[in-house]
């Protein structure tokens, strides 16, 4: 079984070198890790064209996931996924996701749990989930984080996977209702599989702009009625199955995180870390890529 991990970047060459590191310690699984740069200004080609181990094409693009798209197209894994340069794969993650796609051949899409953690790699938030619900997922929010995602080719080969590169914000969510629309099988692995890069200017103010008017575009599209009850429901109905599957219980938590692109790795502790965290005032959910 072959990985082809999608990474997008642009003058973010610290934070990829971790990300590539990541990559590299994942151990018992073949993989390729096809890397698409916007023409970077700060050292990222050159360094790129340096590791023999890498995919890469430093190009102008139409954004994120037109650059997801086009190293998709070029890959050749049995297992597609994408990976921004500020996240990274836990230890064993790739291991993990090969064994539960060979013991469920009729699930297209695996998917597990994230931890959010700032700049030095240090927890902001343990995101324990449930398993995908297309009611939680149109109402709510996606609660599926993109770096934990993976999915079989055959999504690719019969044109269902491929990203609306038209959306800039929030194409992941358009592409999950896409998926769960048609049928497809999912798996939610109760296992922490990434990190998620938070550094508090993951939104600017006009991405979140922009994400308010693709959200109108995407409930048009998805025919999403705006309806306060519903969402109120399903709000509710989400956070009680999460407290019934114990996903807000305090427990410890550890985990390694990625120095570098060797990789060199430092163990991350915790006692107590909370479920959630404010990304925008007045909203307690993390939208992923927002």
């Amino acid at each position: 079984m072959l990985f082809s991990i999608a990474t997008p970047t642009r003058n973010a060459l610290p934070a990829l070198k971790q990300c590539v590191g990541s990559v590299r310690a994942q151990h018992g699984v073949t993989h390729e890790h096809c890397i698409r740069d916007a023409c970077s200004s700060d050292g990222t080609p050159s360094w790129l064209g340096s590791q023999p181990d890498l995919q890469w094409e430093s190009k102008p693009d139409g954004g994120m996931y037109a650059a997801i798209n086009d190293a998709w197209s070029h890959a050749h894994g049995d297992i597609l996924s994408w990976l921004n340069a500020d996240e990274q794969y836990l230890p064993g993650t790739l291991a993990t996701v090969a064994t539960a796609f060979c013991d469920h051949p009729e699930v297209d899409l695996v998917w597990g749990n994230a931890i959010v953690v700032d700049p030095s790699g240090h927890p902001v938030a343990w995101r324990r989930e449930i398993p995908l619900r297309s009611f939680y997922v149109r109402y709510v929010t996606l609660y599926a984080f993109s770096c934990t995602m993976f999915f079989r080719r055959r999504l690719w080969d019969t044109g269902v996977l491929k990203l609306d590169d038209t959306f800039k914000v929030i194409a992941d969510a358009d592409l999950v209702m896409r998926l769960l629309a048609c049928g497809t099988r999912t798996l939610h692995l109760p296992s922490d599989l990434s990190l998620f890069g938070y550094s508090g200017a993951n939104l600017s103010i006009t991405e979140a702009r922009l994400k308010d008017d693709e959200r109108a575009r995407l409930r048009q599209s998805h025919k999403i009625v705006a309806h306060r009850p519903l969402r109120i429901i399903a709000r509710a109905l989400r956070a009680a199955e999460k407290g019934v599957r114990g996903c807000y219980v305090s427990t410890p938590l550890s985990y390694d995180y990625a120095l570098d692109a060797t990789p060199t790795h430092r163990h991350v502790t915790s006692q107590r870390t909370p479920s959630r965290f404010t990304l925008t005032p007045g909203k307690d959910e993390v939208q992923p890529h927002a």
